[in-house]
């Protein structure tokens, strides 16, 4: 909810720079935008589409937590089944791998790649309804 404080406001100025066109448009970017949307509409104006908002992105936040650990250990496992091909499984022989902070970085990238598109294919409905709600 906290994040749609910021984020909803983000969302008014981009769709109404999508939708403004041509002649109509008298925008010079989305500063410009920002400062128009609180002359004509008040800060009130920033918000329009924040319940839908929360509505669309709260489930989409959920998704993307729930499956997040999930991708991480198909990520960690597969690295592990690589490297038991490489080197051998004998009985007994524990091969311990330490992975330095950029491997870890790496691989948090991607499970958080791998959910984040999960995540926007469960939701893209529902955004898509929020979109055309504001």
């Amino acid at each position: 909810m906290a994040a749609q404080l910021v984020w909803t406001p983000v969302d008014v100025v981009t769709q109404r720079l999508m939708v403004a066109n041509g002649a109509d448009a008298r925008y010079v970017n989305g500063v410009d935008m920002f400062r128009k949307i609180v002359r004509n509409d008040g800060v009130r104006g920033l918000y329009m589409g924040f319940r839908i908002s929360i509505l669309t992105n709260a489930p989409s936040n959920a998704v993307w937590w729930a499956s997040y650990s999930v991708a991480q250990r198909l990520v960690w496992g597969g690295v592990g089944c690589l490297l038991r091909r490489k080197y051998g499984d004998r009985e007994g022989d524990m091969m311990m791998i330490r992975p330095d902070s950029k491997t870890v970085m790496a691989f948090q990238g991607v499970s958080a790649a791998m959910v984040g598109g999960l995540s926007t294919l469960i939701m893209m409905p529902l955004d898509t309804i929020k979109t055309n709600f504001k």
